[in-house]
């Protein structure tokens, strides 16, 4: 017996570095992703994330006391023309279609100017009148779904500011409760919740919301009393910061709804020229689209 069991004991002794590498073998360690890999993806991603908002015709504004309530439309028969015309003509058509919306979302050029950008290209190409005005059209519509995409961004900034300043009026109201709720901790709460807004705020470009990560101030119901004691002169201060944190992010909130506003008010034009052009290549423009490919 004793002999059998020192067989045993011989045989995982000199078994054993085989069973491990054997383990490790079969054991299956899944690759990491490269950066590139990840890059790719968030490349992906963000393309589709893209196409979601242009696709965006649609998009229910988020309501306010102050502006930006409302939804805009765009052209159907100018949209469908530009699916069907910018998934097969000529890529440097394509390319100054891309680059000069770029230049009308941030220009608001008018009517002339694109009509005046058409025939330069147009002459060099030697292009009908019909192939310009068809290039408009992608123009314009080009640039509306970049303004669609600019409004519904714009929209989610000023849906983040706006909780930013409830929770600030929320805040305000604790500090100013005279029934002795307040305590540390949630002083402190409210105080890092200050800290996170940048204390040059209303000096900041709209398009640059911030963010509340910051920690949210306690329930009320589940607090205890203000202990004895109680850092007034903390409390004061946080007091006067807080009034002019909020004065801050009212102003932001006024600035991010009249730029939304301002952005409806371009697309509609946008959407009126789209709507007049359309109507006059409605029956050209599959011809358009073979002299441009």
């Amino acid at each position: 017996m004793r002999g059998g069991m020192q067989t045993i004991l011989l045989f995982f002794f000199l078994a054993g570095p085989f069973l491990v590498a054997a383990q490790q073998k079969t054991t299956h360690v899944p690759p990491k992703k490269t950066t590139q890999e990840d890059a790719e993806k968030e490349k992906k991603e963000r393309e589709k994330k893209d196409k979601e908002l242009i696709k965006a015709f649609d998009i229910k504004a988020i309501k306010g006391d102050n502006g930006a309530t409302g939804s805009m439309s765009g052209n159907s028969m100018a949209a469908n023309f530009y699916r069907m015309a910018m998934g097969s003509i000529n890529t440097k058509y394509i390319q100054w279609v891309k680059t000069n919306a770029q230049k009308m979302n941030e220009d608001n050029l008018d009517e002339l100017s694109i009509q005046l950008l058409a025939k330069s290209i147009g002459k060099q190409a030697s292009l009908n009148q019909k192939d310009m005005d068809g290039l408009q059209i992608l123009l314009l519509q080009e640039t509306f779904n970049l303004t669609t995409k600019a409004y519904y961004e714009k929209l989610m900034q000023l849906e983040t500011t706006r909780s930013l300043k409830e929770e600030l009026q929320k805040a305000q109201k604790l500090l100013n409760d005279s029934t002795g709720k307040m305590n540390p901790a949630m002083l402190d709460s409210i105080q890092k919740l200050l800290r996170s807004i940048p204390d040059n705020l209303s000096n900041k470009p709209a398009a640059e919301p911030v963010e509340n990560k910051a920690e949210k101030p306690a329930n009320l119901s589940r607090v205890a009393p203000a202990p004895e004691g109680k850092d007034v002169a903390d409390l004061s201060h946080t007091k006067n910061l807080l009034t002019e944190k909020l004065a801050a992010v009212n102003q932001q909130e006024t600035a991010q709804s009249q730029e939304a506003s301002d952005i409806q008010k371009r697309q509609k034009q946008i959407a009126g020229m789209l709507s007049k052009m359309s109507k006059d290549v409605s029956d050209s423009q599959e011809n358009i689209i073979r002299h441009l490919q």
